[in-house]
């Protein structure tokens, strides 16, 4: 039998790729096609404008934002965007469409 661990893992979707690909509007699309989910964005200017879309999605009630800046943690929030210093303390149950850094851009 599987531990919670292992079927979690196997929920997890990384998106990588060169600069102006389409990740994010891809993570935002597979994301938005499932109950819920998480996107950990690199930049907190980009984790707030991907929030914004989706804000304009699916209503602010559903959307939750966690930065170094912002918390915006509404009770029945189903997607969650994060910068990646925040990652790894948001403790939400749910799919994660993510960017990993790329040390070359700092």
């Amino acid at each position: 039998m599987a531990s919670d661990l292992e079927t979690r893992i196997r929920h997890v979707t990384a998106v990588l790729g060169p600069t102006n690909t389409g990740k994010t509007h891809l993570a935002i699309e597979r994301m938005l096609g499932h109950d819920g989910g998480m996107i950990g964005l690199p930049l907190r200017l980009l984790a707030r404008e991907v929030y914004d879309k989706i804000v304009a999605r699916v209503g602010a009630d559903k959307v939750a934002l966690i930065t170094g800046e912002e918390k915006i943690k509404p009770e029945r929030a189903r997607c969650l965007g994060v910068h990646g210093q925040r990652l790894c303390r948001a403790r939400y149950r749910c799919r994660f469409s993510g960017y990993r850094r790329d040390p070359a851009r700092g």
